[in-house]
């Protein structure tokens, strides 16, 4: 890691944010904890003289965060909380959790998750919120078969025996033309967005690859140069095979 004159843990809620400082030849820091506010946030940083790295956890504010203090520090490492297992020990409050977070910053403890201010980030947003009405729509698929073999009727709705199963039935069949409708909406919306891109269109030319997946790929890589080689790109895509080694050991 290269070196910094400040290092900065902030640990962001939508009611309080915790900011945990200290400079880069000592090790003792201070902690400020205020009211959440980002144009605080931002003038804290900017009191700040020198190059800082700041880091924080990726959260579903994360990439609005990062875009905001873009330009107000040096380096931003948004870290996964999955590997910051000694946030996880001892005491938690706001307070401890930010210097803890710095702890992991100064030691380069941290995994970074990737952040961009690039289009294809929002489309992250976008396919998140498909996902979620396709497992619903799912769902309610799911339930309205259930209701149906319940009754040992397969698919014929019309024969069911009670009142109770019938209107269950309707409100089954209510939500799934819901989603037929709002999934059309969303194909429509990525069909206009690969027309609006020439990275999409080279995307979408690609034999196997329909609207829907040419917009999750471009949302997930983002930016292909982000990736050390085309190995670790093809890994990250899941397009090599991993070989399982089994170790066996002889008991006697």
């Amino acid at each position: 890691m290269n070196t910094y004159d400040y290092y900065i843990g902030l640990d962001w809620s939508q009611v309080k944010m915790a900011i945990a400082i200290s400079k880069g030849s000592s090790s003792e820091s201070r902690v400020v904890e205020l009211d959440s506010d980002v144009r605080r946030l931002k003038y804290l940083l900017k009191s700040l003289k020198g190059k800082k790295v700041l880091t924080f956890e990726e959260s579903t504010a994360s990439q609005w965060l990062w875009v905001e203090l873009y330009d107000h520090a040096d380096e931003i490492i948004v870290c996964d909380p999955y590997h910051n297992f000694l946030l996880s020990s001892g005491p938690k409050n706001d307070r401890i959790d930010a210097g803890k977070l710095l702890e992991l910053l100064r030691g380069g403890l941290l995994k970074p998750v990737f952040h961009s201010t690039d289009v294809f980030m929002e489309y992250r947003k976008l396919i998140s919120t498909y996902d979620d009405v396709v497992k619903t729509g799912v769902r309610w698929k799911n339930r309205r078969s259930a209701i149906l073999r319940a009754q040992g009727k397969g698919k014929q709705a019309h024969t069911l025996d009670t009142e109770f199963d019938r209107f269950n039935l309707a409100t089954a069949d209510s939500y799934i033309a819901q989603y037929e409708d709002a999934k059309k909406i969303y194909h429509e919306r990525f069909k206009q967005l690969i027309s609006g891109s020439k990275t999409l269109r080279a995307l979408h030319s690609i034999p196997g690859i329909g609207p829907i997946g040419t917009v999750r790929i471009a949302a997930v890589i983002v930016d292909p140069a982000r990736f050390q080689d085309k190995e670790h790109f093809w890994s990250y895509c899941g397009l090599v095979k991993h070989h399982k080694i089994r170790l066996c050991r002889n008991y006697k």
